[in-house]
Formats: structure tokens, sequence, C-alpha cells
């Protein structure tokens, strides 16, 4: 063999291939290991750097185990045609930052060693012989580096096609769920999936077997997802050479496998909590072939539930997409035409027996064409969508959809537009809606048809949308504003009104123009409306960002102040309390914290937290951001759930609240302070304007010394007896409820409604 190298490089090294060789040998870099382990050859140091630029390097294997040359130029290097990628790295110092490698963080590295820029074989050299054995991690996805070349042998060689892929090794239990990851979507996301799944699990759920594939993938992906499952409890990784199909992968996975059932995931999704168990039960039922997850977009709106085809040309369309997640009924099941993806289950037998996808589809098209294929072989088993399961796409906002491409959707057309049900008007009226067919779509959710709520002959409930600023799901639950506009939320469907809310990134969901009112619970976040719904903006925070032009947008102007903003028109409209979840039956007093602080840290400080820390009071704080900030054992968690809040108001002997400085000066009394009176607790406040009008009997503190005194006095004389405490609540409950406020707003709507119908 090293005869034959020999001849070839005389008979076939060019002046650049020589020239190159000259490079590699001078400046360092090539590592020959590491290179002969990966090819399964034996060669000298100069054999090994001539056969890689004779072979290795047209086949894409790498001179170094931390140099990949399409990574390297995806990541903004510069190569030269006709030039080894690696040789003209070496000569190009000034490209020293690049990126070289999917898990070497060059940028990182070079920061923290920055004599790696000067080294010989740059960075990557640098990382072998100083940073690897000093357990330096080479990237985020790999903390552990004693690990990382012998993993890299292994997996360049599987993926180079040199060596042979690792055994499939599935589970052999039937009763464990089978899952498969698609390819696609950036490997960030993947890392995201991945994460949610282990976050979510729990002990009550089908064990998991869940797959991902290389097929198809460049080295950098590649090695990037293998290391993703090497690092979890729920994934493993099927390397496979580039040439190779990821529906081949999943044929031998799925052969292997003694699963009983599978899901197909997205990669751009992540998992809500509770998402399989409900698709595994739907599975139970022998009339089901095969089941959804409904898919929230990550605004928090609804993406699909679902695949209906439209009246007019038989066009494909997402049930529900841009609608809001309360829109999603409680069935146990809803029957559809096709599904779209994010998480779908079937069984394995189905699976196999019907054929693969058609990748010439993209989007969600390929996942709807694949499920028509199984109902129709499915013999009358249906394709249904699971309401309790939910998953989130995380990718862009027109990443998946279901037509991504015009092409596509001719694709699919000339295959089903005759064979698939015509908007199955089924399905929406199993939804609460009925269809009109309106050849003048508008700004209409569903194209070519209109909605309208199946209701009571005699109902006269109104939609709302209540915008609500905070982020959506788990960040969302951490706000103030999520549990105010749920509250609010409630009362009005006490009163009968329909409600749904949406979290700030969905207030233009698409289907926003079928709401009949909406209403901006207004704090951090501005909005315009942008349909012909009635409009109500109530300001509960923050006045100072407030302008007369946003304002003058809305039909309403409501605030949380007796004095702000008559100059915009605004009406009174403090804000409110739950009495179901706040009042004096939840616990004892004196029975919790001496003084009680709930919220976060902030950059410009909490004076009423200082002031308590000053004055050497028994502090107990709740809310994220104080770690560092606090006397020791002051801090006592970064969250309390909200039907907690109550009982720790009424336990404690003194509720600290505070308010932004604007909402102090302009008269916004927080709703901390409503719902501590009304679960009996003992409030201290801040100076507000206008305060005492609205809670005579609440202690005002402007320092350390005059809180040092409310600690200090004597609780009877300074807030009453439990008599008078309980009767406080009782007022705070009737005067400043969710009810209460609900049906101002009720008829601040009402009005509206009779002043266009007067001008009309």
């Amino acid at each position: 063999m090293a005869v034959d190298l020999r001849s070839r490089w005389r008979s076939e090294a060019t002046a650049q291939h020589r020239a190159d060789e000259a490079t590699l040998r001078r400046r360092g870099g090539f590592d020959a290991d590491w290179y002969c382990a990966v090819i399964e050859r034996s060669f000298n140091r100069r054999g090994a750097l001539r056969h890689y630029l004779l072979v290795g390097a047209a086949q894409g294997i790498p001179p170094h185990p931390l140099f990949d040359a399409h990574h390297f130029v995806e990541s903004g290097g510069t190569v030269l045609d006709g030039v080894d990628a690696f040789a003209h790295y070496l000569r190009s110092p000034e490209q020293w930052r690049v990126s070289t490698h999917g898990l070497f963080d060059t940028g990182e590295y070079v920061d923290r060693e920055p004599a790696s820029l000067k080294s010989r074989g740059g960075p990557p050299q640098h990382y072998l012989r100083h940073g690897l054995p000093r357990g330096v991690p080479p990237h985020d996805l790999w903390p552990t580096p004693s690990t990382l070349l012998g993993c890299l042998t292994r997996w360049v060689r599987a993926w180079s096609g040199i060596g042979a892929v690792a055994p499939v090794e599935p589970s052999l239990d039937p009763g464990t769920v089978l899952v498969l990851v698609r390819r696609g979507g950036r490997v960030a996301r993947v890392r995201t999936l991945v994460a949610s799944l282990e976050e979510v699990r729990r002990p009550s759920d089908p064990a998991l077997d869940c797959w991902l594939t290389t097929a198809g993938l460049p080295l950098a992906a590649s090695l990037r997802l293998a290391a993703i499952a090497e690092s979890s409890d729920v994934v493993q990784v099927l390397v496979e050479p580039e040439q190779a199909t990821w529906q081949e992968s999943w044929e031998s996975i799925a052969r292997a496998s003694a699963a009983r059932l599978v899901v197909v995931l997205d990669p751009d999704v992540l998992v809500r909590p509770g998402w399989l168990s409900p698709l595994v039960g739907a599975l139970e039922s022998p009339t089901v072939a095969a089941a959804a997850a409904v898919v929230m977009d990550r605004g928090g709106s609804v993406r699909s539930a679902g695949v209906t085809f439209c009246a007019v040309d038989g066009s494909p369309q997402m049930v529900l997409g841009g609608f809001a997640a309360e829109d999603v009924p409680s069935p146990e099941f809803i029957e559809v035409s096709a599904l779209s993806g994010g998480a779908v289950a079937l069984r394995r037998d189905d699976l196999l027996a019907t054929g693969r996808f058609n990748l010439r589809l993209r989007g969600g098209l390929q996942l709807a064409d694949f499920t028509l294929r199984l109902a129709e072989g499915a013999m009358a088993r249906s394709l249904v969508v699971v309401p309790e399961s939910r998953v989130v796409f995380w990718g862009e906002a027109d990443g998946d959809s279901l037509v991504s491409r015009p092409m596509d959707l001719s694709r699919f057309m000339a295959r089903w537009a005759n064979r698939v049900p015509r908007l199955d008007e089924r399905v929406w009226r199993m939804l609460g809606w009925s269809l009109t067919h309106e050849p003048d779509v508008g700004q209409r959710p569903l194209a070519g048809h209109a909605l309208s709520r199946l209701r009571e002959a005699k109902s006269s409930a109104l939609r709302w949308a209540i915008k609500n600023p905070a982020p959506p799901f788990d960040r969302g639950e951490r706000w103030g504003d999520t549990h105010f506009a749920r509250d609010l939320a409630a009362a009005l469907r006490r009163l009968g009104e329909e409600v749904v809310i949406d979290a700030a990134p969905a207030f233009d969901r698409s289907a926003a123009s079928i709401d009949n009112v909406a209403l901006l619970v207004r704090g951090i976040r501005p909005w315009t409306p942008t349909h012909s719904q009635v409009s109500l903006l109530w300001v509960i925070s923050h006045p100072d960002e407030v302008l007369a032009a946003e304002a003058g947008t809305f039909d309403r102007v409501l605030a949380a102040s007796a004095h702000w903003g008559a100059e915009l028109g605004a009406s009174m409209l403090l804000q409110a309390t739950d009495p179901a979840l706040f009042h004096p039956d939840m616990a004892a007093p004196d029975s919790g914290p001496e003084v009680l602080f709930v919220g976060g840290a902030r950059a410009s400080g909490r004076p009423m937290v200082e002031w308590a820390v000053e004055a050497g009071l028994p502090l107990a704080v709740y809310g994220p951001g104080w770690e560092d900030l606090l006397p020791e054992g002051a801090w006592r968690g970064s969250y309390v759930e909200h039907d907690r809040l109550g009982a720790l108001y009424r336990s404690a002997g003194l509720v600290l609240c505070d308010h932004w400085s604007d909402m102090a000066e302009q008269g916004f009394v927080s709703n901390r302070l409503f719902d501590v009176l009304a679960a009996g607790g003992r409030a201290v406040s801040d100076p507000v304007s206008g305060l005492h009008a609205v809670a005579p009997d609440v202690p005002v503190v402007s320092g350390a010394e005059e809180l040092r005194a409310v600690y200090e006095a004597d609780r009877v004389s300074l807030f009453g007896d439990d008599v008078a405490v309980r009767a406080r609540a009782a007022h705070v409950a009737a005067l400043h409820s969710f009810d209460a406020r609900a049906r101002v707003l009720i008829d601040a709507v009402a009005s509206v409604r009779e002043a266009r119908a007067g001008r009309s």
C-alpha cells in the first residue's frame, strides 16, 4: 500500500499538492495519528499527509480532530479553489478567530487563551496541546474533554462511511414508545427539544426510546447531534454516512425495535408536561390510526390542530391556526382529515406498511400526505388530534408551515385534490363554529369562509380577547400580569362572556378578527387595535409610557388611578383581587414570616426591602434575583405559586407593598395591596398618591425608622383585632373584586356598541 501511495503521489500530485504538503509539514496542525485512526490505515506521518491530500480531503475526512473545512466556510472562513482548506487556514492567521469545528468554540477559547493566536497550528492545535490536558471543555455541548478524541474518531468514521455503523439497539420492550425525531431544524432547537423531553418526564409516563439520525447531514451538524445524545439520558443517535437517507435510518431502527407504538416528533418543537400519555391512550382505541398533539406557536396561540380541506378549491388548511389556546375544546379526540406534524403517534406496523415520506414535499404537507396515505390503508380508522397533548413549535415564524413552497401545494393537490373531503364542516361544528362560504376573504381566519360562533339562540355573550403583556408558557407564570389576566377572564366568564387570553407575542394572532372585544391590560407592552372590534385600554402600571397617540386608538381608556389620564379621557378602574384565592380563612395570623416581601430584585432597587434590612427587621423575601443581596436567611425562594400567596399574606406579621415611582406619583395602587387586604394580611406601603382614599387603614412609611416604628407598634392598635381585619377583608372583596371590575368593563363595551349602533 505504501508503494501504491508513493506511486500515486509521483503521478497525481500537482504543484499545489506539494505546496500544501510543505505548508502542513512546516506549520504543524496535521494530526497523522488521528487521521490514520479514522481511516483505519497505517502510514508514517508523510504517508498519512499525502493520503489526506490525494484521497481524504476529497472525501471530507478532517486533517485534524478540530478542523472541518465545510464548517469553517459556513462560519465565514475563506478558502481558495484548488488549495487545501486546512493548508490555507494555517497560512492565514487573520482567520484564526473563525470557528473551525462544530464542537470547538473557537471564539471563547481564543478569548480565554490569547496565546493560541500565535501558536503553531493555530487555536485547534493549541487546544489539543494545552486546553485538553487541563480539562478545558471545547464547547458547551461537550463538557467532558477526556472523551472527546475517542468519540470524534468513532463518529467521523461512521459519518464518512469508512467504519461500520454501530449496530442499532433499540428497546426490545413492546411497552416502550419508540420516538423518531424528523430530520431538519437547527441543532440548537434539537437540543431544546431533548431538554424538554428530559424536563417533563413523569414517573407515570410510558418509557421512551428516542432516536436521532445524522443521515444526510454535514459533519458539523452530525457531530453536534451525536454530542447532544451522548450527554442525554433520553435520546440515542444513529451516526450514518452523509449519503444515507433518514428514512432508511428510521426503517432500520423501527424494524429492530419491539415497540408497539411510535411517535414521530418534529425537531423544531418542545414538548409540554403531560404530552405523551394522552397520545398513547388515543391509540388504545382500535378505531384510531394516528393521534397528534395540538401544536402551539411560540407566542402562545394555536399553530395547528390537524388539517381540513377548503370547500372552494380543496387546498389544505390548518385547523384552528391563529386561534387562542382557549379555543381548543376539551373532547377526548378531534377527528380531522389529516395531520401536519409536531408530535404524531401511530403503530409501528403502520409506519412500516405506509411507505416512505414524500421527500418532494416540505413542511407540514409532507406529514399530511403521509397520514392521508396511512388513513387510506387503515381500514376506516381515523386520524385524531388530542387536545390534552400539547407541543410548542419553536422554529421560525413560517418554518414547517403547511405550505412552505408553491410547488409543494401543486404536487400535493395533483395527488389529493379529488380524493380528500372538502372542508369537513363536522370538524368545525365540533369546535363550536359554523361556516359560511364567503368569496371576499378579507382578513378572515379561514380562507374562503366566514366563521361564526355556535351559541344558544338567546345568548348575548361576546368574545373577549384579553391582551396580557407577559410572555407565554412558563416564563409568563412568574408575571403578575398573567394571573391578573386569568382572574379577570374568570370573572368575565362567570358573567356569561367568552374569553381568551393572548400573551404579548400573540397580540396580533392571525384569527384575531373573530374577537368582539379586545382589552389591553397595559403594563410594559403597548399595542394598537387592528380590527373593528370594541377596544378597551386598561392602564394598570407604567403610566408614563402611555402616550396620547396610543390611547387615542382605543374606544375607551380606563386607569387604575383616581386622577391619572384626565386629559386622555380615562375613567377610573382600580386594580382588583380574587376573593376565592385571597381570604382570611386560608391561614392563621402570625403563623408565618414576621416581615414578608414578595417580588423580584430590580436594578433600580426596592426601597422597602432596603429599609427593612437597614432597620434590622426579621425579613423573609420571595422572588428572583435576591440571592446575593440580602442578609443570610432572608431570601426564602425565587417563586411562590399564585394559589399559595393568600395563605402566605394572611400568616405574616407584616406584608411590605411597594410601587414603581411613576405608579406612586400617579396614584396607581398595586393589586398586591388589594390581595393582602382581602387575605386578611397587614399591609404596609410606601407613599402612593391617593392611597388614603382607597385604603385608609394601611400604614405608609418613607424610610427605615418609620418602618421599624410600624414593626414595633402594637398590632391591634395599628390594624385592629381579627374581627376588624376580617371586616376590612370583606369590604375589599366586595368593592375591589374582579367580578366588580368585570361588570364595569361589560357596561363600557355595551356603551361603545350602543354608540356605534346610533351612528350607523
